[in-house]
């Protein structure tokens, strides 16, 4: 990039480079090769506000004091003798930056002359106690008084983006436009290219010099050339003696030979690393051993071609591929790396810190099927708590079958992952895959006498049949689960086992049972210090108890569950959680919050990749939308929910989805449709060994007007109440009329929102649900149908705060539930990851003058 180019993509930089130079007379740019350091500072040094114009002097080719003084000599214009030495040079210098007060002096790049520069900054600091300096370096000068400013990639797009608008707006984005207009004018992102572009910054993690290389490429290739050679990309990268692999080089090449060694060691590592990792692939025998690992990382971390976060450890793709490149005996280092991560439990570590070693786990599998290194197997133990908590599914079965495919497993080992690969097979949906896979497991284990595996799959496939509607078999299968989990000594596995038992007396309707079974389950899961178990086991009691009409207690227990998982970052049954907690609200009328909540809940199990449970999640959403009249949404979450749970190939809850979407056919006057909708969903259901779906089912087809509805015991199936409040709504076929909204009006800062028929909800000026409220009608007025992502709507919210996204969603979740439930109900719809207003509701935004009662 040019240097007297703007630099509005590092506008925030800019700012805080400027601020820093207020305050301290020494400030030090540092960041990796290639992050940007020397346009930065060429773009601060454009003359500015009161600042004075500051002299930029570049000093990349200077080695020795007296080749740095005379590059800045010569660049504030000083005429110097021939015959004149490096103090003799230094010393006119700081007389001239005597006179210039805050006017800053600029040295960039100062790294092959360094330690002469600390010097001479250190004595011109002294006599001149104006002056300012900013330097570029890839380290700190190590002069007290320094400030580092330590200058990282540019923004990408989030990998869920999609929107081109917001894609276009990413600082990196920006840099791939400029640089690419250049060699390409006319060249911007649209609609046909946006994605493409996004995934070029990605791969290039923001470095500015590596998307200036990559956008020159797109002089004769097209971004989807450039995006399918990205893997070769320090070859790709490069241009009239600009490359990435020089810019690596010279960095290299001033390290020490240990820093060199573990640099180069420490690319075998993806996402991240810790110290302990670290010392495991440099043999790091002994406490002395593990000292000198932490040191040379600091260095490199002060070289800046490390990253450090809360002692985590960082680094960037395309510095690992050059590091890689030095590594010598890389199929010895592997296996290091390999070994330790096969060593990884949940046990010992928290779910968090499991899933920070997701990536690494995963390329330990990777080398291990393609090179034959040991631990393959062990490192997908290790990952498979990871996988089932939060995703994604397909990837970690596909990684488990390949592993029994192809690997030498022993007897144990292929066990293991046949129970995990049965597991996963049920967390997407198919549970008859799953049976099938925990049977073998089952019958190898106990062949072997494997206990806590022969336990744990025969009471998962216990569990299946139980929820098919097989419950004696289920219960005597569920009796040699719970034989072998007492063999085992486990407790964590007599929980696990005891809570399965559980759920299946509860599919039997034996509540009173089932609630004795999860009390006992609790005991041994807290015993065995499972917090995750434990919260799964407050989310059946709180079903439990809200079968027995107990909902204060329901919420309490639910609440806890959600509370425990949500800090253990188990984003599928939280999801879960989030969805039964759902359900006891709706019971309780407040149906706008059980709406928020299972917003939610999708929102957590889409990232996980749970098709069938999503299904399940929106047949609820759709449930709760016919419950508060909204038809047009029941009838696409209900359409949305049918397509997952057939694929999913869900046949039962497929059925009972089927039937409460044949009541919003009924209800909008498609007759015909309505009735072979429920005809469907009866054959559906035939099979169903649950019964409660099936009374539920015919307690939603005498809305249709068809005969014979069993009698209407007092059934503790959530399915059953359900089906009676709404044949109770809709007992003429119809929604119950209530007064239409002809029209919304909202202040011109979301202050208020009034409806046509006089309705006032006052939200509060500059307060976040007013400015959620705003953005949501400004789309509604600029784009009518086009839902608001949740992102942005977070951004006009909160636009001052950078919070976690987990707590983000949480935030407007609440918020949006308020809406709801003050003035939106119905006219707020949910769609594609946003909201929006009901396009076919007239809507606007009132002028500055008018008032809430106009």
């Amino acid at each position: 990039m040019a240097f007297d180019e703007p630099l509005a993509f590092r506008d925030t930089e800019q700012l805080a480079l400027g601020r820093a130079v207020a305050v301290h007379r020494l400030v030090t740019v540092t960041g990796a090769p290639g992050i940007g350091k020397s346009a930065l500072v060429h773009a601060f040094a454009r003359p500015r506000r009161g600042t004075g114009v500051a002299t930029v002097v570049r000093l990349e080719g200077a080695r020795t004091l007296l080749e740095a003084v005379h590059d800045i000599a010569r660049a504030l214009a000083l005429s110097i003798p021939a015959a004149a030495d490096g103090a003799f040079i230094a010393e006119r210098i700081g007389r001239v930056l005597a006179t210039r007060k805050r006017a800053p002096l600029v040295l960039d790049d100062v790294d092959r002359c360094r330690v002469a520069i600390a010097k001479l900054v250190a004595r011109w600091r002294d006599e001149a106690p104006l002056a300012t300096f900013v330097v570029t370096a890839r380290g700190k000068l190590g002069l007290p008084g320094e400030h580092r400013l330590e200058l990282g990639p540019l923004d990408v797009p989030a990998a869920r983006e999609r929107d081109p608008d917001a894609i276009a707006r990413a600082s990196a984005v920006q840099l791939l436009v400029r640089s690419a207009g250049a060699v390409r004018p006319g060249f911007r992102v649209d609609a046909t290219n946006a994605r493409t572009v996004a995934r070029i910054v990605r791969r290039l993690e923001g470095v500015p010099l590596a998307i200036e290389l990559c956008a020159a490429r797109l002089r004769a290739l097209s971004v989807d050339d450039v995006a399918a050679l990205l893997s070769e990309r320090l070859d790709l990268l490069h241009e009239e003696g600009r490359s990435l692999r020089s810019a690596f080089a010279l960095s290299w090449d001033d390290l020490a030979p240990d820093e060199a060694r573990l640099l180069a060691a420490c690319s075998v590592f993806r996402g991240g690393f810790t110290l302990e990792a670290a010392s495991a692939v440099m043999v790091a025998r002994d406490a002395k051993d593990r000292v000198r690992v932490a040191r040379s990382l600091e260095r490199l971390v002060d070289a800046s071609l490390v990253r450090a976060d809360e002692q985590r450890y960082f680094l960037l793709a395309t510095l690992r591929e050059f590091a890689a490149e030095k590594l010598g005996a890389a199929v010895e280092t592997e296996e290091r790396h390999a070994r330790y991560y096969a060593s990884l439990r949940l046990g010992p570590i928290s779910l968090d810190a499991l899933a920070l070693e997701r990536k690494n786990l995963e390329v330990a599998f990777d080398r291990s099927l393609r090179s034959g290194l040991a631990g393959g197997a062990a490192a997908l133990v290790s990952y498979a708590p990871v996988a089932l908590a939060r995703g994604p599914l397909a990837p970690f079965v596909e990684r488990v079958t390949r592993a029994l495919d192809r690997l030498r497993l022993s007897r144990e080992e292929h066990a293991e992952l046949l129970y995990w690969r049965g597991l996963g097979h049920i967390f997407r949906g198919r549970r008859d895959d799953g049976a099938v896979d925990l049977a073998q497991a089952h019958r190898e284990a106990r062949a072997i006498g494997l206990h806590r595996i022969e336990a744990l799959a025969a009471s998962k496939h216990a569990l299946i049949l139980g929820l098919k509607g097989a419950v004696a078999e289920a219960l005597a299968l569920g009796e040699e689960a719970r034989v072998a989990a007492t063999a085992s000594r486990d407790d964590r596995t007599r929980g696990i086992v005891g809570k399965d038992r559980a759920n299946v007396l509860a599919e039997a309707g034996r509540n009173d049972d089932a609630v004795v079974e999860l009390g006992r389950a609790l005991k041994f899961l807290r015993a065995a210090g499972d917090l995750r178990e434990e919260a799964f086991v407050l989310m059946m009691l709180g079903a439990r108890l809200a079968d027995d009409g107990l909902l204060v207690e329901a919420r309490r227990d639910l609440g806890a569950s959600v509370e425990i998982l949500r800090k253990l970052g188990d984003r599928r049954t939280e999801a879960w959680a989030l969805a039964v907690m759902a359900l006891a609200i709706a019971e309780e009328g407040k149906l706008g919050d059980a709406r928020a909540h299972l917003e939610h809940a999708l929102s957590l199990i889409r990232d996980v990749g749970d098709a069938q449970t999503e299904g399940m999640i929106l047949g609820f959403l759709g449930n709760v939308a016919l419950e508060q009249r909204v038809l047009v949404d029941a009838e696409r979450a209900y359409r949305d929910a049918i397509t997952l749970l057939a694929r999913a190939r869900d046949r039962a809850a497929e059925g009972a989805v089927t039937a409460t979407a044949a009541v919003v056919d009924h209800a909008l006057g498609r007759i015909p449709a309505a009735r072979d909708g429920m005809a469907r969903a009866r054959k559906l259901l035939a099979s169903d060994g649950r019964p409660a779906r099936r009374e539920a089912a015919a307690i939603l087809a005498t809305i249709l007007g068809d005969e014979g509805s069993p009698a209407l015991d007092d059934t503790p199936h959530e399915e059953v109440r359900f089906a009676r409040r709404i044949a109770m709504l809709y007992a003429d076929g119809a929604p119950p009329s209530r007064p239409p909204v002809a029209e919304l009006v909202v202040a011109h800062d979301g202050s208020w929102v009034r409806t046509s028929s006089g309705d006032v909800a006052k939200l509060g000026a500059g307060r976040p649900i007013a400015r959620v409220m705003r953005q949501l009608a400004l789309e509604r007025l600029r784009h009518p149908g086009r839902a608001v992502p949740t992102h942005a709507l977070v951004r006009a919210g909160w636009p001052d705060e950078r919070v976690l996204p987990a707590a983000a969603k949480n935030r407007l979740h609440v918020t949006i539930a308020r809406l709801r439930r003050v003035v939106l109900d119905g006219a707020l719809v949910h769609a594609d990851d946003g909201y929006m207003l009901d396009p076919d509701l007239p809507a606007r935004l009132a002028d500055e003058t008018e008032s809430a009662q106009t």
